[in-house]
């Protein structure tokens, strides 16, 4: 399949959302986050029912489940990423 240099642009854009969200998380860094995301900004984690809206609200959410589980511990391994463009927007899954 070949991509044009816009759309592997954006998809590489969206790898290094992923990469750097991932290290704010594990490095207990949640403030990084306002830096990589709108301030109205969604959170949904599945399987589960987790849904915030808001960065005062996500951010609220990690301190609690990261709190929970502990920072130490934490790490996030990226693999198998696939992204899909949609007009102005992307998904990626890993």
């Amino acid at each position: 399949m070949a991509y044009d240099l816009e759309t592997l642009s954006a998809k590489l854009e969206i790898q290094e959302l992923e990469t750097r969200y991932t290290w704010a998380i594990d490095q207990g860094q949640v403030e990084l986050l306002a830096g990589l995301f709108p301030a109205d900004m969604e959170l949904t984690v599945s399987p589960g029912d987790t849904r915030r809206a808001g960065f005062a609200e996500v951010k609220a959410w990690y301190r609690d489940y990261c709190h929970e589980w502990g920072w130490e511990n934490r790490r996030h391994y990226l693999a198998n990423v696939q992204v899909e463009l949609q007009g102005p927007r992307g998904h990626a899954v890993a």
